[in-house]
């Protein structure tokens, strides 16, 4: 996903779309945060763990970039 601060756009990429639910909250969830607080910092990375099924995404979404990028080598 992507966001655009100053229109306050949010952007999730349709590759995404198959997706659990849980993923695509944690996904739009990093977006939202980003509207108040626009880096990585440690504000940042407090307020995204609040959300209770952080590891579980993030471990999803690192498997899915593995075999996306997996993916696109092999063409």
């Amino acid at each position: 996903g992507s966001c655009t601060v100053g229109d306050r756009t949010i952007r999730i990429t349709d590759r995404l779309q198959h997706s659990p639910d849980f993923v695509i909250n944690c996904v739009l969830l990093h977006e939202l945060v980003h509207l108040q607080i626009p880096n990585h910092s440690q504000e940042f990375h407090a307020a995204m763990a609040r959300y209770p099924d952080l590891a579980r995404a993030e471990a999803y979404l690192e498997g899915f970039t593995d075999a996306t990028t997996a993916t696109r080598q092999s063409r």
